[in-house]
């Protein structure tokens, strides 16, 4: 019964997950009471990634449950009415670009056979937590967070032109970053060799020697400076 999973989940927790799980959840709360959904959005879709390697959150229900009740589940904890929803002003995170620095490959998948567009960019404020950048597209998120190589694939096969496509940062340092130059920085091997599998069963060729607009720097090059 779901109590029985609850009441045993929370006798393997430790006292350090316990910590960890209830400050999210209190920074969930407060972003709520501050009426600030974007932030409510980004704390929930970082949640996995801040609790990687701990024991699940006991006050969290766990359950296996459809792609289309995951679905379900997904837009109305984020508070969004539709797959399309990014806010009333059209700057907030949108569920595409969360699921995908989630990883997520059911809620990927799902969300596009939904009709998400895969090349919509993210326009609203850079968060520091995520790395999340003004004029990322779902593609260059999952490159900086994501280590589920069927991913990438998925989000390749919708749209291929974004393997090439950099970051709509206009200037700065991250003019001309492209996933790869992300995934590279930051020593992503899964996000890598999801860009190469979706690559080449796209048919189009992974271009290593792209270099960022700012200081020619290629893929390979960020990866020995950064990654």
């Amino acid at each position: 019964s779901p109590q029985h999973v609850l009441s045993s989940t929370h006798s393997t927790t430790s006292p350090f997950a316990q910590l960890v799980h209830n400050m999210i959840r209190l920074r969930i709360e407060h972003e709520e009471r501050r009426g600030n959904i974007t932030g409510v959005r980004m704390w929930r879709t970082m949640r996995p990634h801040l609790t990687l390697g701990l024991p699940r959150d006991p006050l969290v229900e766990h359950f296996s449950v459809s792609p289309e009740e995951a679905l379900e589940n997904f837009l109305a904890e984020g508070r969004y009415s539709s797959v399309h929803d990014c806010g009333a002003d059209g700057k907030a995170l949108f569920p595409l670009l969360g699921a995908a620095m989630m990883g997520d490959e059911g809620l990927v998948r799902s969300l596009l056979e939904a009709k998400a567009d895969p090349t919509r960019r993210y326009r609203g404020q850079t968060w520091r937590v995520s790395g999340l950048i003004r004029g990322t597209a779902p593609l260059h998120a999952a490159a900086g967070l994501a280590e589920n190589p069927a991913v990438f694939e998925i989000l390749i096969r919708n749209a291929p032109q974004l393997l090439h496509e950099p970051i709509k940062a206009g200037v700065g340092p991250f003019r001309g970053v492209t996933a790869l130059h992300i995934a590279a920085a930051i020593g992503n091997a899964p996000g890598i060799l999801g860009l190469a599998r979706g690559s080449e069963r796209a048919g189009v060729p992974l271009d290593v020697n792209r270099t960022i607009s700012i200081n020619r720097v290629t893929p390979l090059q960020a990866a020995l400076f950064y990654g």
